[in-house]
């Protein structure tokens, strides 16, 4: 990696962080809405951003093949996963309304959305081109690693118990890993911005919406930390194994005459 790239690696990691902090801690006593507005705002500023240092790289790989078939199956998925949410909002009998619903519905889909662009293409293509020789699987690998280390900055956050920070982190490198075989494998970034953005809402609706962070997280033990801890490690050779099969035409082509364009 280059003293170039890890600047940019460091600098947008740490404003991400230093911004969405200063943003908790500034308006934490303000309305939901208000709150998820202004987030929304700075997310969305990330993934234009993350645009920005895409389009630097003049690649040559398509980033939206597939779309007029990709498009309408990801809309289909984020209206059903808006409704599911929905449903649970009214069966709780909680005061959370669909427009503050849905705000926190797109908080998500900006947050796949900058994650996706600036981990699955800009940090990807740039090791690609600055780690020639090296094989694609060991490039995918990196890059799903620093994607999963990124997560490290949560230990920083108090609502969270830090030795679940762990699991999170091994948890998001399957995901990494498996987000970028989709991306390579069908040459469109939009899936797995869908993707990424439905993982985030069910997995943190509850807690964001319904403050629902209990006794039952912040006493967590070690036997459940293990048997979490346990069942992620599964559940990650799952994914990197279903990867595997949707690399291997890529990989064939990259290691034999590298006809695939990246």
């Amino acid at each position: 990696m280059t003293k170039k790239l890890l600047s940019i690696l460091i600098i947008i990691l740490t404003a991400n962080f230093l911004l969405s902090y200063a943003l908790k801690s500034i308006i934490i006593e303000t309305e939901f809405s208000q709150h998820y507005v202004l987030k929304n705002i700075l997310k969305l500023g990330f993934v234009v951003l993350s645009i920005f240092l895409i389009r630097k790289l003049s690649l040559k790989f398509q980033l939206f093949k597939y779309s007029i078939y990709i498009v309408p199956i990801c809309i289909i998925l984020l209206y059903l996963s808006f409704q599911n949410v929905e449903q649970s909002i009214e069966n709780s009998n909680s005061t959370i309304t669909s427009n503050q619903n849905l705000l926190f519905f797109l908080s998500c889909l900006l947050v796949g959305a900058f994650e996706e662009l600036f981990f699955r293409v800009y940090i990807f293509h740039s090791l690609l081109s600055n780690l020639k020789g090296k094989s694609l699987l060991k490039i995918i690998t990196i890059t799903s690693l620093i994607f999963a280390l990124a997560h490290i900055t949560n230990m920083l956050n108090p609502d969270v118990v830090a030795i679940s920070v762990f699991v999170q982190i091994v948890f998001a490198f399957g995901l990494g890993f498996i987000f970028q075989a989709i991306y390579l494998r069908f040459k469109n970034i939009i899936l797995p911005i869908c993707l990424h953005g439905i993982f985030n809402y069910f997995g943190t609706y509850k807690t964001r919406m319904f403050d629902t962070i209990s006794e039952e997280i912040a006493e967590i033990k070690i036997s459940e930390f293990l048997l979490s801890l346990g069942f992620t490690l599964f559940f990650i050779l799952v994914l990197i194994t279903i990867s595997y099969f949707l690399l291997i035409p890529i990989i064939k082509d990259w290691n034999e005459e590298k006809k695939y364009v990246l």
